[in-house]
């Protein structure tokens, strides 16, 4: 779990501008010394940093846009609004499938149930091969979804999801 300074951290540069040293520890109250503590802790999620003197820091390769539950809400087309309530936001997971998996055992679970992560710890792409992204990314995200037919008919439903995703994003 990613703690509150790292978080706000993140906040604060996912604008992609440059903020002080001095500015930054103003808002999380701490040091310069410990907010270049919090950005070397910030690497380990894949992130990089610019750090140029007089200006301070910025997240390299500009904006980050993080996961806002009211936003993908506010973008969803009216029909699938009813359908798509059930949805948990995580900053940091092990994996998103394996989270839902145990979500399967939950009493009174609501289908479907959607899980994003910004970031995946032990992330498993097809054929069991590891998926790596850097922090926000990458979309890191699982649906659990209950079919009424054989795998045998539904065995290249991932492709059409794939395919609707890009065109989704185009």
């Amino acid at each position: 779990v990613m703690n509150s300074n790292l978080k706000c951290l993140l906040h604060i540069l996912a604008d992609g501008e440059f903020h002080s040293g001095e500015e930054i520890g103003e808002k999380l109250n701490i040091t310069r010394s410990g907010v270049w503590k919090i950005i070397k802790q910030l690497e380990n999620y894949g992130l990089n940093f610019e750090a140029k003197t007089n200006q301070g820091y910025r997240l390299e390769g500009g904006r980050l846009e993080l996961l806002e539950q009211n936003k993908i809400q506010a973008y969803l087309p009216e029909d699938l609004k009813p359908l798509i309530k059930n949805l948990d936001i995580f900053d940091t997971i092990s994996s998103t499938n394996s989270w839902l998996l145990q979500a399967i055992d939950y009493p009174n679970l609501t289908l479907p149930k959607i899980c994003l992560a910004e970031f995946q710890t032990q992330g498993r792409g097809r054929q069991g091969r590891k998926w790596v992204s850097a922090f926000g990314q990458n979309l890191c995200f699982s649906l659990l979804w209950q079919f009424n037919k054989g795998f045998s008919e539904i065995s290249t439903l991932s492709l059409v999801i794939a395919l609707a995703v890009v065109e989704a994003i185009k």
